[in-house]
């Protein structure tokens, strides 16, 4: 369901049961994940969107919790070395 309000009453119920049966853990990962969505990884100009502090707590967080990345290159995108992000010039500040 993407929409809250598009859901019917008996939807909106059987979500509620099934969340609440489940670990305070998973509901946790859950409520993150939905708080760091939709995130954008670069502005306009392709550059590195240094307002990503939420997404980046939530992966440390993760991080904390056991997970890891699979690649270097995963990390890099998250914290904005990635050779893929233009560099920022003078005039577009």
């Amino acid at each position: 369901i993407e929409n809250a309000y598009e859901a019917k009453e008996e939807e909106k119920e059987r979500i509620e049961k099934e969340f609440a049966e489940i670990s305070q853990e998973k509901q946790m990962l859950i409520l993150l994940t939905r708080t760091a969505e939709p995130y954008e990884a670069t502005d306009y100009y392709g550059h590195y969107e240094k307002g990503m502090k939420c997404l980046r707590d939530f992966y440390r967080l993760l991080q904390q919790m056991g997970f890891s990345f699979r690649s270097l290159e995963e990390l890099k995108i998250l914290n904005g070395t990635h050779e893929l992000y233009t560099q920022e010039t003078e005039d577009e500040h």
